[in-house]
This record gives structure tokens, C-alpha cells and sequence, in this order.
């Protein structure tokens, strides 16, 4: 059984403009080719891993939008977050909620791969 899986997303206010931040491969290939494993991200401190993701997210609708600027960085994305306590942990919540959400359906998405598989290997 198939089930169709509308990606997430967040709407947030940077650069003047309002992005639609989404967690989707594209973003997660970015990540990869950038450090290597996914895994690592979660190492990082928690505002850097929210820079990082933003970073990869604004890049990715702003590829999308078609817009002029599309290079991000986790630095350019950092000066534009709040800096209230309140507001910079409300930011990192949506982030890192995106991320984890699209890094479990990757896992299940494995996983529905793997129970579909018959023992001998054959689909």
C-alpha cells in the first residue's frame, strides 16, 4: 500500500523576502555533498545545525522562486535570525522539526523498501 506524503513546511520571514522552508531531497542531498553524512548535522550545536539547515532550505526555495540569490550561508542566515532567546529557539524548532521529519520518512521509507523485498531478495 502506498501512501502519498505531503513534505512539511514553515513559513519564515528573512532577507526582506518570506520563504517557504521545506526539508526535501534536494536539501538533504545538499547537506550530504556538504558534510558527508546527515548523522554529522545532528552532532553539531544546536543553533549551528538550525544555520546549516536554513542555509540549505533558503537556498532550495530560492532555487525554486527563481530568484537572483541563491547561495546562502549558514553565516548570512545567522545575522538575520532573532536574537531574543525566544525567538531564536522558535526558529530552531521549525528547523530542526523539518529535518528530523524528513530524515524519518527517508528511514520508513527504507524500511517499507526493505518489507516489500522477499527473503530470497527478489521483488
Amino acid at each position: 500500500m502506498d501512501i502519498a506524503c505531503k513534505l512539511k513546511t514553515e513559513r519564515v520571514e528573512l532577507f526582506g523576502k518570506t520563504f517557504e522552508l521545506s526539508c526535501n531531497f534536494n536539501v538533504l542531498g545538499d547537506i550530504q555533498a556538504q558534510f558527508g553524512d546527515l548523522n554529522l548535522v545532528l552532532n553539531f550545536a544546536p543553533m549551528l545545525a538550525t544555520r546549516v539547515l536554513l542555509a540549505a532550505m533558503c537556498n532550495d526555495y530560492a532555487n525554486f522562486k527563481g530568484w537572483d540569490k541563491q547561495d546562502y550561508t549558514a553565516r548570512e542566515v545567522g545575522r538575520e535570525l532573532p536574537t531574543d532567546s525566544k525567538g531564536a529557539i522558535e526558529i530552531s524548532d521549525k528547523v530542526l522539526g523539518l529535518f528530523r521529519d524528513a530524515v524519518l520518512a527517508k528511514a520508513v521509507s527504507k524500511l517499507d523498501t526493505a518489507d516489500k523485498t522477499e527473503p530470497d531478495g527478489k521483488n
